[in-house]
C-alpha cells in the first residue's frame, strides 16, 4: 500500500494557527512582500513519535499571491510507528483523522474534506514480502539484477548498497527499490545514513521487538519493494498505463486496486526483461543440450554465446557483463540482447513469480500476525 506521500494544499484550504512553530515564523513569511518565501517545520523525530514534514511556500505571481502547503509523511509510520506493518484501504478515515489531529498539534488546521481531495505531488507505494521458506531477500535481488532494466524504465543508474542487500534503479521521476528490510533496520540502528529508509527514529524499539519475534516464531525474512513516483506527471503516466482515469488526489490514490495494479505492472515489466536465469549447477554440456531442445530454431553458436554471457552475468551483473563482452557503442549488443529475449528458458521457475503471486493477493502485512 502507500508509504510516503506528499500532499499539496493551497490557501485558503489550510490555516496556520501557530505560525511560531515554523522556521522562519510563518506569519512574517505570509506577510512579506518578497516574490518568493519559504518556511518549514521539519519535525525532529522523537523516540516513539512521528510527525510529518511541512513546507510553506509563498509566491507572488501575475494573477496574485499563491500560498501553498506541502505535507510529506509516511502513512504507516504515522499510524503504527513503523512501515513494516501495512495499512489497507479500510484505514483511510482513520488516517485522515490521525493526520488532521497531528497537523493541529503542529499549528495547522485543515478540514477532512480538504485533506481527502488534496492533490498528490509524490507517492511511494511499498509492499513487504515475508519470506518463511528459508530464502533470503538477496536471492531475489540477485535474480532481478539480471533484468534489462534500462529498457523497461529508461533507468541507466543502478545502485547496489549495504553489501548487496539493497538494489535500486532510478530516473529523475521514478525509482524502484528492493531491499532486505531486517538488515536495513539493523543498519539504521548503527547509522541511519547507511540505510535505505533513513527515517528510523520511531522504528528503533520496533526493530528489537521484531528480532524477538523472529527468535520465537519460525524464521522469517522480509523483502521490501518500494515504487516511488516522484512528480505528478509521472503519477498521471502510470495511472494511464493501468487504465485508471482518475485525478491524483489523496482519496483516489489511497486505493488497494490502484496500489495493486501499479505493483503488478512494475513487477511484471521487470520479469519480462530478466534475460538470463540464475546459475545452473548442471554440467555445461547438459545446459547446452537443454537449451538446444527448447530452442531448435537457434544456432548452436548463438546458444554457446548465450551460455557464456550468462556465466559472466552470474559472476557480476548484466551491466558489467555487457561492458566486458561488448565494447561501448557496439551495435552487436542490441542484436544479441534482442535474440536473447526470445530464448525459451526457465522463466516459470523465477523467484519473482512468488512475489507477483503474493501481490495478486495483496493482503496487508501485520508483523504480529506472521
Amino acid at each position: 500500500m502507500i508509504d510516503t506521500i506528499v500532499l499539496v494544499i493551497n490557501y485558503p484550504d489550510f490555516q496556520i494557527i501557530d505560525p511560531e512553530k515554523f522556521t522562519p515564523n510563518a506569519k512574517f513569511v505570509l506577510a512579506s512582500f518578497k516574490q518568493y518565501q519559504r518556511s518549514v517545520q521539519n519535525y525532529k523525530q522523537i523516540e516513539g513519535e512521528y510527525r510529518p514534514n511541512l513546507t510553506l511556500y509563498k509566491h507572488v505571481r501575475p494573477m496574485g499571491i499563491q500560498r501553498t502547503l506541502y505535507i510529506k509523511f509516511s502513512i504507516p509510520k504515522l499510524m503504527f510507528g513503523n512501515n513494516l506493518d501495512e495499512v489497507s484501504e479500510d484505514d483511510f478515515i482513520k488516517v485522515l483523522h490521525r493526520l488532521q489531529d497531528t497537523l493541529l498539534e503542529m499549528g495547522v488546521k485543515i478540514e477532512l474534506e480538504q485533506l481527502s481531495t488534496s492533490l498528490v505531488s509524490k507517492i511511494d507505494y511499498g509492499k513487504n514480502f515475508v519470506l518463511t521458506d528459508y530464502s533470503f531477500p538477496f536471492t531475489y535481488m540477485d535474480e532481478i539484477r539480471r533484468a534489462n532494466i534500462s529498457k523497461v524504465f529508461d533507468a541507466n543508474q543502478a545502485d547496489y548498497r549495504n553489501e548487496g542487500h539493497s538494489l535500486s534503479y532510478r530516473t529523475n521521476t521514478f525509482e524502484i527499490i528492493f531491499y532486505d528490510k531486517m538488515k536495513d533496520l539493523a543498519k539504521a540502528n548503527i547509522s541511519p545514513k547507511k540505510s535505505v529508509d533513513n527515517d528510523k527514529a520511531p522504528q528503533r524499539d520496533f526493530f528489537h521487538t521484531v528480532k524477538l519475534k523472529q527468535r520465537k516464531s519460525p524464521p522469517f525474512e522480509v523483502l521490501r519493494v518500494e515504487i516511488r513516483l516522484n512528480n505528478r506527471k509521472r503519477i498521471r503516466t502510470v495511472l494511464k498505463k493501468i487504465n485508471q482515469d482518475i485525478e491524483p488526489t489523496f482519496g483516489n490514490l489511497f486505493s488497494t486496486k490502484v496500489a495493486k495494479l501499479i505493483c503488478l505492472l512494475t513487477l511484471n515489466e521487470i520479469k519480462e526483461k530478466i534475460i538470463f536465469t540464475k546459475k545452473d549447477d548442471k554440467p555445461f554440456s547438459d545446459q547446452l543440450l537443454s537449451l538446444a531442445r527448447s530452442n531448435p530454431e537457434l544456432k548452436p553458436s548463438f546458444l554457446l554465446q548465450y551460455l557464456g554471457f550468462q556465466n559472466i552475468v552470474n559472476e557480476h551483473d548484466l551491466r558489467t557483463a555487457r561492458e566486458i563482452v561488448f565494447p561501448a557503442g557496439s551495435s552487436a549488443w542490441y542484436s544479441f540482447k534482442n535474440k536473447s529475449e526470445s530464448v525459451v528458458n526457465q522463466k516459470k521457475e523465477l523467484l519473482i513469480n512468488k512475489i507477483i503471486s503474493e501481490t495478486e493477493r495483496f493482503r496487508p502485512i501485520q508483523v504480529f500476525d506472521i
